[in-house]
């Protein structure tokens, strides 16, 4: 996303959109939001063990911290991790 004016990119910029309500009345709410470049997880180790077992799961992950603010992720993170085994989801 890049600003109208001057086309920089809004990286971690914190902005207000607004939003139509009716026409061409527009809300104020002043909400703050804020863009991140995603994560790309580049490898995973592949090693196995048995269920009844613990075993981290190790993941390369590039959060991109030269686009993203990492002060601001940490305010307002909520890091959680999904899997699925055949049909059964693990949060």
């Amino acid at each position: 996303m890049t600003y109208k004016d001057s086309g920089e990119p809004v990286d971690a910029d914190e902005v207000h959109p607004e939003v139509s309500v009716y026409g061409d009345h527009f809300t104020d709410n002043k909400i703050p939001v804020h863009y991140f470049k995603h994560p790309e997880y580049k490898s995973i180790n592949r090693s196995s063990s048995p269920s009844n077992l613990i075993q981290p799961l190790l993941i390369d992950t590039d959060f991109h911290w030269d686009n993203n603010d990492l002060g601001l992720v940490e305010k307002h993170q909520n890091f959680t991790c999904r899997f699925t085994i055949g049909e059964k989801v693990f949060y």
